[in-house]
């Protein structure tokens, strides 16, 4: 399963790193193709293909940002603390030891308090729960006649290029879609069980299966 994540996360390494430039489509419209009609390798350099974003994608895309810079300054703060009194206790150890007593008391007695433990999770939780908001956004898209609008599926053919030349054969290929539909259905069912879980704590009822089918899509 963690060979699968690591598809998804490139999908969305290649989102996040091209979302800001500017589309090749765009940027080609006012200029002469080169010899052949083949476009010049100038002409596309520094920009992506034409995919393009919903609303619904990029309020969540937007919400991922705010949720990671927001827990930079904090996190750095928090990271720094707690390797402070893991450097305290490595320097315990060498000089005779620490009891488990000790450690608890050194840990309790850190820069971090349980506000700020709570609260960091509570940071995790929801750059988490927006992470996956974007992902059903990217499952959750009409492509109509044009599939290479869907930043998915764009995602998807960059990951079918060779690094030398060419494409990747049908035969190795095929694991890569595989993980595709695989964790997507594990991030269907992570929403459903969130939003059950609000409905929960809210005291209301409402139609998840409904809307797990509707997340589903073609799925």
């Amino acid at each position: 399963m963690i060979k699968y994540g690591e598809v998804w996360k490139s999908v969305v390494a290649y989102i996040w790193r091209t979302q800001g430039l500017e589309p090749v489509e765009e940027a080609g419209k006012d200029e002469e193709d080169g010899e052949d009609g083949e476009v010049q390798e100038t002409e596309i350099r520094d920009k992506r293909p034409a995919y393009e974003f919903t609303a619904q994608q990029t309020k969540a895309f937007e919400q991922i940002r705010v949720a990671a810079f927001a827990m930079t300054a904090e996190d750095t703060d928090y990271e720094g603390s707690m390797a402070d009194s893991e450097a305290s206790g490595e320097a315990s150890s060498e000089a005779g030891g620490e009891t488990g007593g000790e450690t608890e008391n050194r840990m309790a007695s850190a820069n971090v308090s349980p506000g700020q433990r709570s609260a960091h999770k509570d940071d995790i939780d929801e750059l988490e729960a927006r992470v996956l908001d974007f992902f059903i956004a990217l499952l959750d898209h009409d492509i109509g006649d044009n599939e290479y609008q869907n930043a998915l599926y764009s995602g998807l053919a960059v990951l079918g290029i060779q690094a030398e030349h060419g494409w990747h054969s049908a035969l190795a290929y095929t694991p890569v879609l595989s993980a595709i539909v695989t964790v997507a259905r594990m991030f269907v069912l992570s929403k459903a069980k969130r939003a059950r879980a609000r409905q929960r704590r809210g005291g209301g009822r409402g139609a998840i299966s409904t809307r797990c089918g509707t997340w589903c899509g073609g799925l």
